[in-house]
């Protein structure tokens, strides 16, 4: 937890939950690999400041505080893998497979021990040359290639499969004809049309997901002109409760409630309930068209700075996915993806019945299990 790497991504910038770096070990050949997954927005930042660190090895020596406390962490390490069986069975294997000398573990401590801090300075700098370093990239080009292209490196592309392949197209032009309100008008034709969706004051949608083993429940309400809730349980505990009566709002997380304020409640007031997408055709601007998955979709950018993506099947007309950027603690960006599919039909009206929902390194499936139009919700559920 406390290397260079992931004291500067995580620690210092946000940038991930975590970064790691390692040395594979080989009879023929080892390789020195860095990682960690961040936001589209900062990979370039994130590939800067590891290459910093990896700098930093070899120009810096490290104190001797920290020397010695990861020296502590490999003994503890070896000492505790000593107690199973297996360990010294691999370790044998080791010595007869990979050519070690037959006291390579007795002695293994001893070397551990002897490490000086020259010693780490002296290796890092035979071994640790950025200038033959790989940077692996993998991620969005409409997001990370434009700053990626600044560094000044000679960018390579592969597709899915590893096969080399040509600079990607970055967004497709509108056709003439097409507006924020085409767009949306196809999506409510998609899903059943003007007149069946304005028959629905509410909806009741439930869901499930896995997490560990146990079950995750998701309780939407929505309610016309504009009220919404979410619950999400596990066991019968709420883990996190959103509230919005059409004027005012809040959460409830972890104990704590906070109430919705500023640009975000100026924003909530401009939806639209049970069919958020609605409130589109006001709320929201059409910026261009991007993949998803294959398939072209129109992107409508909306909520606080236009931050905020709604992505809509060019071809289908339904609604593919959303990402949401929102200010989390300390100030840092938080990035929230939501991509819906299978798509069914509920009393004349379509729904998507598989959301996937990924926030940071947790991911989610949640699958539709009820649907209930106009009944089950009352004023009370948005107090």
């Amino acid at each position: 937890f406390n290397s260079y790497l992931n004291m500067n991504l995580r620690e210092t910038h946000g940038y991930t939950y975590g970064a790691r770096s390692g040395i594979n070990d080989s009879k023929y050949s080892s390789m020195f690999r860095a990682g960690a997954s961040v936001r589209n927005a900062v990979t370039d930042s994130a590939v800067i400041e590891t290459i910093k660190e990896i700098t930093r090895i070899r120009t810096e020596k490290v104190d001797e505080e920290t020397l010695k406390n990861v020296k502590a962490g490999y003994v503890g390490k070896f000492v505790l893998a000593l107690e199973k069986p297996q360990t010294i069975a691999n370790y044998a294997l080791n010595i007869k497979t990979k050519g070690l000398p037959s006291d390579f573990y007795k002695t293994y401590l001893q070397k551990i021990n002897a490490v000086t801090v020259d010693d780490i300075q002296r290796v890092a700098q035979k071994y640790f040359n950025v200038d033959n370093a790989r940077i692996i990239v993998v991620g969005k080009a409409l997001d990370v290639l434009p700053n990626l292209e600044k560094l000044g490196y000679k960018i390579n592309y592969f597709d899915i499969e590893a096969n080399p392949t040509k600079k990607p197209e970055m967004s497709k032009p509108i056709p003439d004809g097409v507006t924020i309100k085409t767009v949306i008008d196809n999506f409510v034709d998609a899903i059943g049309g003007k007149d069946k969706i304005a028959t629905v004051t509410s909806i009741v949608k439930k869901s499930e997901a896995s997490m560990q083993g146990r079950i995750l429940n998701m309780e939407m309400k929505l309610k016309a002109p504009n009220s919404n809730s979410m619950n999400l349980t596990m066991g019968g505990m709420s883990l996190n409760k959103t509230i919005f009566n059409g004027s005012k709002g809040y959460t409830v997380a972890q104990g704590q409630t906070i109430p919705l304020e500023g640009d975000d409640l100026e924003f909530a007031k401009k939806g639209s309930a049970p069919f958020e997408e609605l409130a589109l055709v006001t709320t929201g601007r059409l910026v261009g068209i991007e993949n998803v998955n294959g398939n072209d979709c129109y992107v409508v950018s909306t909520g606080k700075d236009g931050k905020t993506k709604m992505f809509f099947d060019v071809e289908t007309g339904f609604k593919t996915k959303i990402v949401a950027v929102q200010e989390g603690p300390g100030g840092k960006e938080m990035t929230q993806i939501f991509e819906f599919s299978d798509y069914k039909e509920v009393n004349g009206i379509k729904f998507y019945h598989t959301m996937k929902m990924t926030m940071g390194p947790m991911n989610f499936e949640f699958k539709t299990k009820d649907i209930k139009f106009n009944e089950g919700v009352s004023d009370s559920d948005f107090e």
